[in-house]
């Protein structure tokens, strides 16, 4: 059961005059006499959000309700209140991708009144929450729910989050994520994250198109659990799908793999917490900057899918990233002699923010390893929600009764970087086929087989 949601028609819209329309729409206030205005606050400020998430300097009066913008001192009384901010994200259908719309992730923070501080000041409390929500759904509707997660970003106990839709890391991997489930057909096989931070880009991306995948199948279990759910409960519009943590059934494994060990146990983290089997994800070391020595006769693993959220390297780690992806990724030849019904071609798949330095990476793995590489622009629309209210008493699903009020409307070019291997390329020859190891790279001799280390060795 969907529900209505106060943005609708022109959310996706790139006219200005549409989305300045849309936006004085949204931001008429409500109607007092109909509507109970404690429920409804206008932001003035947040002087200070610190961008790794261990600090938050809230305003010293945050909130000014309707009735005091027109006749009233009175402020609001946040004593014993939780406050919550929401964001939505989405492709607009500009997006060039399979299908743009068919999953939203909304991230959603939680803040307490902070007295010590001033009777209208806040503190944000307990970690930052990612739902993945249905997006095939009509305007100015909120889909079901198909997975919740309250993320790890810190190893330290006291670090929250830094508000809703300002982290730029974070709205990172959800493009990534908002990506891989327009292009389902990306998730088959074994899968690599590389340099996967908090592991949440494919974390979630897998999950995404599993949930995707059971929706269109129609699981029975799912459904007969969604029904009785939705029998048990007095609000019969709130969101009743439960949680799942199915992955998609063309999945063999997802392993997720970085060279920080911090960031590998923040990840290890976040795939506990989301409760899929260990058994089909993994966490793993990868030192891909280093050129590990390998014999003629071994080579690494290969993947069907190897995936990398805004990876900003320039050189040289962009070549030496471009190298990982080459010597791991699956060659055409042997796809084509197993694919039976498989959707895709093995790929290398890149998004990041609308910036130059992915033509480092690009070049390389065009020029230097032969591949076949394409690039595409995705238009990430972000939907930033006012603060709301609700009694320390009341559940959090009480949210789903109030409206959503705009806040703040952003659309951010991203784009999209994929490479495939050239159909000559037999997997394990790539000393002798790619140019950047048999020395024929831009024609510029033996020189540029190797990189040459400081001691005047050669690695790998």
């Amino acid at each position: 059961m969907t529900r209505s949601c106060i943005f609708s028609s022109g959310f996706s819209s790139s006219s200005d005059e549409t989305k300045s329309s849309l936006m004085e729409g949204l931001l008429t206030p409500p109607n007092s006499s109909s509507i109970d205005p404690s429920h409804y606050y206008r932001i003035l400020r947040i002087d200070s959000i610190e961008a790794n998430n261990e600090a938050f300097t809230p305003s010293t009066r945050l909130f000014e309700t309707s009735e005091e913008k027109s006749s009233s001192n009175e402020v609001p009384d946040l004593a014993g209140k939780d406050i919550y901010q929401r964001a939505f994200y989405r492709l607009s259908p500009f997006s060039e991708v399979e299908n743009f719309s068919n999953v939203v992730v909304e991230e959603r923070v939680r803040f307490k009144p902070d007295p010590e501080k001033g009777e209208t000041s806040i503190k944000p409390v307990g970690p930052r929450t990612l739902i993945l929500r249905d997006g095939n759904v009509e305007e100015g509707q909120i889909g079901n729910e198909f997975f919740e997660i309250n993320i790890k970003e810190s190893l330290s106990e006291d670090a929250t989050h830094g508000g809703a839709g300002r982290d730029s890391d974070i709205e990172g991997i959800i493009a990534t994520v908002l990506y891989l489930a327009a292009n389902p057909k990306c998730i088959e096989g074994d899968v690599l994250e590389v340099g996967c931070g908090l592991g949440l880009a494919g974390l979630l991306g897998c999950i995404g198109v599993g949930a995707l995948e059971a929706t269109v199948h129609g699981d029975a279990e799912e459904k007969e659990d969604a029904e009785e759910s939705a029998d048990n409960t007095e609000y019969e519009d709130i969101l009743t799908i439960p949680k799942s943590t199915k992955m998609t059934d063309e999945l063999l494994s997802l392993t997720l793999s970085d060279q920080d060990t911090q960031a590998l146990t923040l990840a290890a983290a976040n795939v506990h917490v989301a409760r899929v089997p260990t058994s089909q994800v993994s966490v793993e070391e990868i030192p891909w900057r280093t050129r590990a020595f390998l014999s003629h006769n071994t080579s690494p693993k290969p993947y069907h899918t190897i995936i990398a959220s805004d990876l900003n390297y320039n050189f040289p780690e962009a070549k030496e990233l471009a190298r990982c992806v080459a010597r791991r990724l699956e060659a055409l030849s042997d796809w084509e002699g197993i694919k039976g019904d498989s959707k895709s071609p093995p790929k290398f798949v890149h998004v990041c923010p609308d910036r130059r330095d992915v033509n480092f990476l690009q070049r390389f793995l065009a020029k230097g390893y032969a591949m076949d590489v394409k690039s595409g622009y995705l238009k990430l629309e972000k939907l930033i929600f006012k603060f709301q209210v609700l009694p320390e008493s009341e559940p959090e699903s009480k949210l789903d009764d109030l409206e959503l009020e705009v806040q703040d409307l952003k659309e951010v070019i991203y784009q999209s970087l994929t490479a495939i291997h050239d159909p000559m390329y037999a997997q394990g020859t790539g000393d002798y086929f790619f140019p950047m190891e048999n020395g024929q790279y831009d024609n510029a001799g033996a020189q540029t087989y190797m990189e040459p280390e400081s001691d005047g060795t050669k690695k790998w």
